[in-house]
């Protein structure tokens, strides 16, 4: 089974932005004066953008197509032309927050071909439906590293500057929708990319924990093997110290007194008789 990227992780995160304006991430308002003197009015230099703004859209549209992210771009691509003046003019300056704008689709693009290269298939939709933690498999399949979470985060990070600086009020409805469907898409990277490698880790953590424990079995096992041999060898090491103390007795023992402990014949370790006791009384019999 393949894995999916979890739409429930990221809901208020992006598609109630996409659906409500209610999800619209609210900018400051200060300032609104020196905002609007930015603006630029260069009818040339307004089309441009729009022409940029076209193939950004159209890229961000290509990266939530690949993810299988919800989004309205290809209504914003159908508003773009309509768009006035005024919110070109608005965007325009919002955009230049990032000055590395156009390439966030191209390196968010790479990430998911990356994937290709890895030998992973990617399918036409990997965010919905919902994926299980315990898809440990799945997860992995994607191989994703911490890398690649750091420049989904730092593309992430560029739309936010982006959305922050768009004063709303000064937007019509559809360039609103138009920015927030541009911010949702690398927010939505972010998040799959995020998910999938942190159950990823996760599963890799439980994997080696259960691994440790394996090892510890193994070795307590090996221990109690151990200990049990080390246990037989000194009974057997008592038994025939029994036998050698019988032996030394009877040497000790004047003819006609000798006498043989049946018990050390018998005994297993810790139940064998101390015949002699040495040094003491029993070690002065004179020896022939």
């Amino acid at each position: 089974m393949r894995a999916k990227w979890s739409v429930s992780g990221m809901a208020l995160a992006m598609t109630a932005a996409l659906v409500c304006q209610g999800g619209w991430v609210e900018a400051q308002t200060a300032g609104r004066g020196s905002f609007q003197a930015e603006v630029a009015s260069d009818p040339v230099e307004i089309e441009a953008f729009r022409a940029d703004l076209t193939t950004y859209v159209e890229g961000m549209k290509a990266v939530a197509d690949a993810a299988g992210l919800p989004s309205d771009l290809a209504v914003t691509l159908q508003e773009l032309p309509s768009l006035t003046t005024s919110d070109l003019s608005v965007l325009r300056v919002a955009f230049a927050e990032s000055p590395n704008w156009q390439k966030l689709p191209q390196t968010l693009r790479s990430l998911i071909r990356n994937q290709q290269r890895r030998g992973v298939l990617v399918p036409r939709t990997r965010i919905a439906p919902q994926i299980t933690a315990n898809d440990c498999p799945a997860a992995r399949s994607w191989g994703y590293t911490q890398t690649d979470v750091e420049i989904a985060a730092d593309a992430a990070l560029a739309a936010d500057a982006i959305l922050e600086a768009v004063p709303q009020d000064l937007l019509s409805a559809a360039a609103r929708v138009a920015a927030v469907a541009l911010w949702a898409v690398p927010q939505g990277v972010l998040r799959g990319f995020e998910h999938l490698y942190n159950i990823a880790q996760a599963c890799d953590a439980a994997d080696f924990e259960s691994n440790v424990n394996t090892k510890l079995d193994l070795i307590l096992g090996d221990l109690a093997t151990l200990k049990d041999g080390v246990v037989e060898a000194n009974h057997k090491l008592l038994s025939v110290q029994a036998v050698q103390r019988q032996v030394i007795r009877l040497l000790l023992t004047p003819e006609g007194r000798r006498a043989v402990n049946p018990m050390v014949l018998t005994c297993t370790g810790d139940d064998c008789p101390n015949v002699l006791a040495c040094p003491g009384d029993e070690c002065s019999f004179p020896i022939k």
